[in-house]
């Protein structure tokens, strides 16, 4: 029992922080073996370490993971509470000839639905159609993170008055999603969401919203904004049930799951094409 004890006299410092600064910040009794507390309850502070992945395979966190998708490959996630992950979409795979060529990208995330909540796990969806991710792209702790870093200062609210998206230059930030689909490049010589895609296309998950409890405050015109638009930001799909709750994820022993998938489309089918199934709404676009 001493090395727990030396730990805890060396963490005590941290465990006195209040709020998530990036550091390690352990509960006390996560130290000992008798400890009851879930790995969620024993990782409430993401810190800043980075780490990449490969094919989907998740990362066991508590740091922050930017996984590499693979088309074809998908991945089931688990994801602390107000903690972030970032996904690095290609747009560009070998075609008939072996070199690699644009693509039409799907990339989907379902939540897992957990019937004691009555609900499923919703996420907040970051989009960054740039092609880059930012300076301090990962500086998750920041005071106003991700608005402040990724430039978001357009606002959408709900009918009721209640912001669910943010908006800036090819970036997008999406409030409670239940369900997203992401679909981009089915025109390499269009324009807007069908326009030329940079080499890569990066979304951030956050499970949960550290502002969002209580409610956001609601909207001080009591009129509902248009939905921003720009030609540079392609088109997103919420599921049917999207939203269907209020409040973002505020549970801090269940993790928010989800499983994401990439698929790459051609812009011409031709003898021998093949690809796995795909969202009905993706097919669609692709026409």
């Amino acid at each position: 029992m001493l090395l727990p004890a030396v730990l805890s006299l060396l963490l005590r410092a941290a465990t006195a922080i209040v709020g998530c600064d990036g550091s390690v910040n352990v509960p006390e009794e996560c130290l000992f073996d008798d400890n009851t507390l879930s790995y969620c309850e024993c990782n409430l502070c993401q810190t800043y370490r980075q780490t990449e992945v490969y094919g989907g395979t998740p990362s066991n966190g508590p740091g922050i993971s930017t996984s590499y998708m693979i088309p074809g490959v998908q991945s089931n996630h688990s994801l602390c509470l107000h903690h972030w992950t970032f996904f690095k979409v290609p747009t560009r795979s070998p075609g008939h000839d072996g070199v690699d060529e644009p693509k039409g990208v799907v990339f989907y995330l379902d939540t897992d639905y957990k019937s004691d909540q009555m609900r499923f796990t919703s996420v907040d969806v970051l989009e960054i159609t740039r092609g880059t991710l930012p300076d301090g792209w990962s500086e998750v702790h920041s005071l106003d993170y991700p608005k402040d870093v990724f430039g978001l200062n357009q606002i959408t609210y709900s009918p009721d008055g209640k912001p669910i998206a943010w908006a800036g230059d090819r970036a997008r930030w999406l409030l409670r999603q239940d369900s997203y689909i992401y679909t981009s490049g089915y025109d390499d010589e269009g324009e807007g969401c069908r326009g030329a895609q940079k080499e890569f296309v990066y979304i951030a998950v956050r499970c949960g919203n550290p502002q969002d409890c209580p409610s956001p405050e609601p909207n001080p015109n009591a009129e509902p904004i248009p939905n921003p638009t720009s030609t540079l930001i392609p088109a997103a799909h919420p599921h049917p049930h999207a939203n269907q709750d209020n409040q973002a994820w505020q549970w801090p022993d269940i993790p928010c799951k989800f499983k994401v998938r990439l698929e790459h489309l051609p812009y011409e089918l031709r003898g021998g094409d093949t690809f796995d199934k795909v969202p009905i709404q993706a097919l669609a676009r692709a026409h």
